[in-house]
């Protein structure tokens, strides 16, 4: 029993003892890291601005845990602001005050506001990470070269607010969660999380995950995007959409110039005067252009099909909606008159709400308004700012034709103007005011 507890004694004493060396390491490991930390940033040219922490803790491991870490550009402005994080160094690069891309291998980030500004060829501007290659200046965008210096480490991103800009594009991002690993020489893979957005699109989150080729000259991606309930009015179109859309999509292309391909779904959608349901189709995003194709959807009693295409940069737009078997009761919300309706709708938009012209034609089978028997009604539409304009309108039946050349509707009240009734026995127009 006495040697048990003389053996216990020891092991009590030796793992104190190395706890102790381990501590006492690791005070010295933080002391060299501070005073490392302040006179490497100073000679550092990986890293634009300055660079500020509150506190900062190491281990003999390479483990540094840092909080309250500030980082502004050389104007002064805010490219991060860091309540805590960690990250791993090799001790040998401290040591020897090496500080290079390959230094860190693993960064976590916790509550931390990031603001993110890439240049055209999608580099962070205040981080230089692209290897420079002397024999290639002034490279054109044709030219460009996505080479990174060597860099291997996993980036970590807890509950933190993301600002991203990129040419005259915005993005902040909020709750934004990602575990991602970079490897120059392979590839870069991402698991992206964010909440609720706003910038040059408004959503309520979105998800990235996949990965960027980085083996090839110019880096290829390859990831899959889902927006949930992205808001169509935020992208300017002159338009107020409130309903929501989900998109699920798949990113690939040369990087920096990703092409979008994907499924569009709506449960609804309302536009001047048409109310569309369970509305799906097909999107293709490149160099600013969003073109839609193969959209299906209901509308009053019928459906239709549509296509058009969405500038992100000038806001300009065209819609094409044909429509099939429309109901004129449920469209009139009127019993009174019952057909069916053929319609053919353009929208074209340059941003802003007066310029927004809807147009086109419509065609009805046989029917009736009351007691009145029709063979059909045809004619064509126009709606700007406010003004429904019908011109051409005709009222086929057996009895003779009736013909309005114009009539419009402002703001709910009717402006008739001539209404021409057409004997078919005796080929003669007779005027009705």
């Amino acid at each position: 029993m006495a040697k048990m507890l003389k053996m216990g004694a020891i092991v009590l004493g030796v793992t104190i003892f190395l706890a102790a060396v381990f501590y006492g390491l690791s005070y010295q490991a933080t002391k060299q890291v501070v005073t490392i930390f302040n006179k490497t940033l100073s000679g550092q040219k990986m890293l634009d601005g300055t660079l500020t922490v509150g506190t900062i803790r190491a281990n003999i491991f390479g483990l540094v845990s840092f909080e309250n870490l500030v980082w502004k550009d050389e104007q002064g402005r805010l490219i991060a602001q860091i309540a805590s994080g960690s990250f791993v160094v090799k001790p040998w690069d401290i040591i020897t005050k090496r500080v290079e891309a390959s230094t860190i291998t693993n960064i976590e980030i916790n509550d931390g506001l990031l603001c993110l500004d890439f240049n055209e060829r999608m580099n962070l501007k205040n981080i230089n990470i692209a290897k420079r290659d002397k024999r290639k200046t002034n490279l054109s965008k044709s030219g460009f070269s996505s080479a990174l210096k060597d860099m291997n480490f996993t980036m970590a991103l807890n509950h933190c607010q993301l600002i991203a800009s990129y040419a005259n594009r915005e993005f902040a991002m909020n709750n934004v969660n990602a575990q991602m690993h970079m490897n120059s020489k392979d590839k870069f893979d991402i698991d992206f999380s964010a909440g609720e957005f706003s910038g040059t699109l408004e959503a309520d989150g979105l998800n990235i995950v996949g990965s960027i080729n980085l083996r090839p000259e110019v880096a290829v991606y390859d990831l899959n995007l889902t927006i949930t309930a992205l808001k169509p009015s935020s992208l300017g179109t002159g338009i107020n959409v409130h309903e929501k859309v989900s998109v699920t999509s798949k990113i690939s292309g040369p990087l920096p110039s990703p092409m979008i391909d994907g499924n569009l779904s709506m449960k609804e959608l309302n536009l001047p005067a048409l109310h569309f349901t369970n509305v799906i189709g097909d999107f293709h995003y490149e160099n600013a252009f969003i073109n839609i194709t193969n959209v299906h959807a209901n509308v009053y009693g019928g459906n239709c099909d549509a296509s058009g295409y969405f500038n992100i940069d000038n806001k300009h737009y065209n819609v094409d909606v044909l429509g099939h078997k429309l109901r004129s009761d449920i469209a009139a919300k009127s019993l009174l008159i019952n057909c069916l309706v053929e319609l053919n709708l353009k929208m074209r938009g340059t941003g802003e709400h007066k310029t927004v012209l809807t147009y086109g034609e419509f065609k009805s089978g046989k029917g009736n308004y009351g007691p009145i028997m029709f063979d059909s009604i045809t004619g064509k539409f126009s709606n700007q700012y406010g003004i429904l304009r019908f011109s051409d309108v005709k009222i086929h039946s057996d009895a003779g034709d009736i013909y309005a050349p114009l009539f419009k509707i402002i703001k709910g009240k009717l402006t008739l103007g001539k209404v021409f009734l057409y004997d078919t026995k005796t080929g003669e127009n007779k005027a009705f005011n």
